[in-house]
């Protein structure tokens, strides 16, 4: 794929340009690479195309137009590929998450551009998605909202609450655009550690919406957020559910139905019994749910190997 990818920049770059050739490229890479790292570049290169086009005058302007829109579109897709990918990694290294810390940035220098005081540099992986954020954040539809609310404030002890408050409330307009994109950024930063138990309340919460309101694509992008785009295949995602709440019931019943529409391989719902409880990992998972502030519980989306 690489081959095509560089065949890509080579057109983008020739004088006139081909556009169709470039796309081409581009697209083709799209419709057969899983990687993230080829995606994210080619999402990226393929939103530098449609500004190209957007600013060339051999368009009309109503085309210009949509290009510019298309190519906002691209470098959302980039940034939100790249970050779902390192929130997996920085989950799956989480009994040393704390040193793993010292190589993030905070929030506020995420969305504000800003370095750390401490000059900390960050792991390669981290300094690309920084980067997108940097260049494109403005793609990202809560991004200008978050970017004025942290300007407004110097209290940087409180941006985890200023953050998780711009969730909470775009959440109960019902508002679901571009929230699962901040909710990543935030458990990319220094202050994810702390936003585990947010995580799991604003994946139920939206679940739930999508359960009561039929809306298919919702649950599906919140299965998206916690699927790992390097694996082939997520048969190590497993759904844990209370089997004894009346809400719960039609829940699970509606998930049955769209699991397989989900993951080509199909996913294992498994039902808090004893046989669930015993499953490696699954027991910490349980204990920051039901200490959490939610009064009913249905849904845990998390990482194990299933037996």
């Amino acid at each position: 794929m690489a081959v095509y990818y560089d065949w890509g920049i080579t057109l983008l770059q020739m004088t006139p340009t081909n556009y169709d050739e470039v796309m081409e490229k581009f697209n083709h890479i799209l419709e057969h690479d899983r990687s993230p790292f080829n995606r994210y570049r080619c999402y990226e290169q393929y939103g530098m195309c449609k500004i190209r086009m957007n600013e060339s005058q051999d368009f009309d302007q109503t085309s210009r137009e949509k290009y510019r829109n298309d190519a906002v579109e691209m470098f959302r897709r980039a940034i939100r590929c790249w970050a779902y990918c390192q929130k997996i990694k920085i989950s799956k290294h989480f009994d040393d998450a704390e040193a793993n810390c010292t190589s993030l940035k905070s929030i506020r220098e995420i969305i504000l551009g800003e370095d750390s005081e401490h000059r900390t540099k960050p792991k390669k992986d981290m300094a690309s998605l920084y980067y997108l954020v940097k260049k494109y954040g403005f793609s990202l539809s809560l991004y200008q909202e978050v970017h004025d609310e942290l300007k407004r404030t110097s209290y940087t002890d409180t941006d985890n609450e200023v953050i998780q408050g711009i969730i909470n409330n775009h959440i109960q307009l019902q508002q679901f655009t571009g929230v699962l994109d901040l909710l990543a950024l935030l458990l990319c930063s220094k202050e994810g550690l702390k936003c585990l138990e947010f995580k799991t309340e604003v994946l139920t919460q939206m679940m739930h919406h999508s359960i009561d309101t039929n809306d298919y694509n919702l649950a599906e992008s919140v299965f998206n957020f916690e699927k790992d785009p390097n694996e082939e295949c997520d048969s190590d995602v497993a759904i844990i559910f209370n089997e004894y709440d009346q809400v719960t019931k039609k829940t699970g019943a509606t998930l049955q139905n769209w699991l397989c529409d989900f993951s080509k391989s199909g996913l294992k719902m498994i039902k808090s019994s004893e046989t669930a409880a015993n499953l490696p990992g699954i027991q910490e998972q349980i204990k920051l749910i039901q200490l959490s502030s939610m009064k009913e519980w249905f849904l845990i989306f998390f990482r194990i190997p299933i037996l």
